[in-house]
């Protein structure tokens, strides 16, 4: 987790979700799942992909207690959620064909 937060202060956010991958699945290796996913966001938002951060930040708004620090100094919840009101709005789907509004 420590090289993927210095890749994404060294603005590399392709390497961080590089660095990610050893997360995947249900081991976090005590990590909690909030903070795996705030800082995958995190990088997907320095890549230009929002869309993709959306739900990933969503999800990390859902830690109450969880921290960046082990140790409740640094709250994953308010800043999840500081990130989530810059990004600009999701884009509405289309209407299908054949539906009124």
């Amino acid at each position: 987790m420590n090289v993927a937060f210095a890749d994404l202060n060294l603005h590399r956010p392709q390497a961080a979700l590089e660095d990610l991958k050893t997360f995947a699945g249900a081991s976090h290796e005590g990590v909690p799942e909030a903070v795996v996913d705030y800082v995958k966001a995190v990088a997907l938002v320095q890549l230009g992909r929002g869309v993709e951060a959306f739900p990933l930040l969503q999800s990390a708004a859902q830690g109450k207690n969880d921290s960046l620090d082990g140790c409740g100094s640094i709250l994953i919840r308010p800043l999840a959620n500081n990130l989530l009101e810059q990004l600009p709005p999701l884009p509405q789907p289309a209407p299908a064909a054949g539906e009124q509004h």
